[in-house]
């Protein structure tokens, strides 16, 4: 999970530094949070369900590794302004209303050339 988390941030980050228009980092932040659970089934579809209470120190240590990844996410897309060559698209993707759509687009997106 924190691998493609880390591919995720040097995806957005390597992007930032171009002109125009501006990602929106706080809903970045946001969206992203808000869809750490589906993110963790579609990439560990054979892990532990994560919800029951017998697997609570697991679930505690994957969303901390989570919101880390995320947080350098974020940091990145701050320090840069939320400047990126793609962020019409990537603000599109963050108004996806299924987490899944989202991931998908951000996933084309960000395998895009800046």
């Amino acid at each position: 999970m924190r691998k493609i988390l880390l591919m995720t941030a040097m995806s957005v980050g390597l992007g930032l530094a171009a002109c125009g228009p501006q990602v929106d980092c706080n809903k970045l932040d946001s969206r992203l949070m808000e869809c750490r659970w589906e993110r963790y089934k579609k990439v560990n579809p054979s892990g532990p369900d994560l919800k029951k209470d017998e697997y609570m120190e697991i679930r505690k240590t994957v969303e901390e590794k989570y919101a880390a990844g995320v947080e350098e996410i974020v940091s990145e897309c701050k320090a840069h302004s939320g400047r990126d060559s793609r962020a019409k698209v990537i603000n599109k993707c963050l108004g996806l209303k299924s987490c899944n759509q989202m991931y998908g687009c951000l996933e084309k997106v960000l395998a895009r050339k800046k």
